[in-house]
């Protein structure tokens, strides 16, 4: 796995939320290439922003 500079983890995080698949399947897809501490929180606080995530979520 690619170990995200500080300077670049919006830049990564964004391209990963690009397909907007959602947190359940973004982390692995996150966690398969990349690694950043603390991941899953900045993949959730994304998607929660997120308008089209949240339209296309699961009432």
């Amino acid at each position: 796995r690619i170990i995200i500079p500080p300077t670049m983890r919006s830049v990564i995080l964004e391209n990963l939320h690009h397909g907007h698949l959602g947190i359940l399947k973004t982390q692995p897809c996150a966690k398969q290439d990349v690694y950043q501490p603390a991941i899953n929180a900045y993949i959730q606080r994304i998607c929660k922003k997120c308008p089209h995530c949240q339209n296309m979520q699961k009432a």
